[in-house]
């Protein structure tokens, strides 16, 4: 998803600004973080229950601790993004909220569906995280959960 966001702002179709390069710098460790957490630990052990890369003593707790970072990360998410804030500390760090379509703060399960479909979104090399979906230039999984990213000086409430 981010190398896609950083071939976006390198063809120009996404808005270049130097403030826009400065945040995708920032944001490296949370980007390596949130990629470990999220696809490189779960596909890994995917792969190591495929080849039974693991013991029978080992394949239990290892689920397990790959089930709790899932949840986890889903939790933080969408407890962040229904809240009174509307942002996960990373999106507070650059003021932005997430709202519904309405502008109005969304629920948990709409935060809930938003967070799943950020897997959707990238699976086709991250295509769908690129906010090129329709006329507001949304992102696939905002598209779905019928939510917009805004910047937090707008309160619509």
């Amino acid at each position: 998803m981010y190398v896609t966001w950083l071939i976006g702002m390198a063809t120009g179709s996404l808005d270049a600004a130097p403030q826009h390069w400065l945040q995708i710098l920032y944001l490296i460790p949370l980007f390596f973080l949130d990629g470990l957490t999220v696809i490189a630990l779960p596909l890994s052990l995917v792969y190591l229950n495929a080849i039974n890369g693991l013991s029978d003593q080992t394949a239990p707790m290892a689920n397990a601790f790959i089930a709790c970072l899932i949840i986890i990360n889903w939790l933080y998410h969408a407890i962040s993004e229904s809240s009174a804030e509307r942002a996960t500390i990373g999106k507070r760090f650059f003021d932005l909220q997430v709202v519904s379509s309405t502008g109005k703060r969304i629920d948990f399960i709409t935060a809930t569906i938003r967070h799943f479909c950020k897997i959707l979104s990238s699976l086709p090399a991250g295509i769908g995280a690129l906010p090129i979906v329709g006329p507001k230039r949304k992102n696939f999984h905002d598209l779905i959960a019928k939510c917009d990213v805004c910047h937090m000086a707008i309160d619509f409430d």
